[in-house]
């Protein structure tokens, strides 16, 4: 069930919508947006502020000139690049398994991501079939360095073209995958059993 959350800013009432599942890492946000307030302004009467946090752009403004800002993020569920939602729960969410993973990993080194960088993927790759993740480093804009082919390919596998998608789009392939793009260059991900575990390889990366 979505939820909205409201908290009171430097005399400014600012709302968060999300599951209630995630209502921890709503509160968190709170947080980061009231500190990044103290630093720079987030808060205009005709103008919408956009704040990078993490792998997302959060957009702070007052619909149809309202007393309460409203956050909102891209619509990964349609076009993220135009669509915006005030549902925050999957940005919320795959920002804590990015930061997860970081952790579990104890990856000091991480490398940024933002949901509109590019990922290489071969049209091979589909939910269920194993899968291979690479990250290299690159000086290409807005591309992540990170490809995607099928774990263990046959030579029809081989053969099928590589396609540039955005990161956020590995969300339809399988949602656990975003939690590894904060791994930095030279980090090897493979899974097992249909994309239902997920091995990490950080033996190139220095930590």
């Amino acid at each position: 069930m979505i939820k909205k959350y409201t908290k009171v800013m430097e005399g400014h009432s600012v709302s968060i919508s999300c599951e209630e599942t995630a209502e921890h890492y709503a509160q968190l946000l709170f947080t980061v947006l009231e500190q990044q307030n103290k630093l720079t302004p987030l808060f205009f009467d005709e103008k919408t502020c956009t704040v990078r946090i993490g792998w997302c752009y959060y957009f702070i403004d007052r619909p149809n000139g309202g007393e309460e800002y409203t956050v909102s993020c891209p619509d990964f569920s349609k076009d993220p690049l135009k669509d915006r939602t005030e549902n925050l729960t999957t940005a919320l969410l795959v920002q804590d398994m990015m930061v997860d993973v970081l952790g579990h990993t104890k990856t000091e080194n991480s490398e940024e991501i933002l949901f509109a960088d590019t990922v290489t993927v071969s049209q091979a790759v589909m939910p269920g079939r194993d899968i291979c993740l690479q990250r290299m480093s690159t000086a290409r804009e807005r591309d992540s360095g990170w490809t995607i082919v099928v774990e263990n390919p046959t030579e029809e596998d081989k053969a099928k073209p590589m396609v540039n998608v955005l990161a956020c789009h590995l969300l339809k392939l399988n949602p656990s995958l975003m939690g590894v793009l904060a791994l930095p260059a030279g980090a090897k991900v493979t899974t097992s059993d249909g994309q239902k575990e997920l091995h990490i390889s950080l033996k190139d990366v220095g930590n």
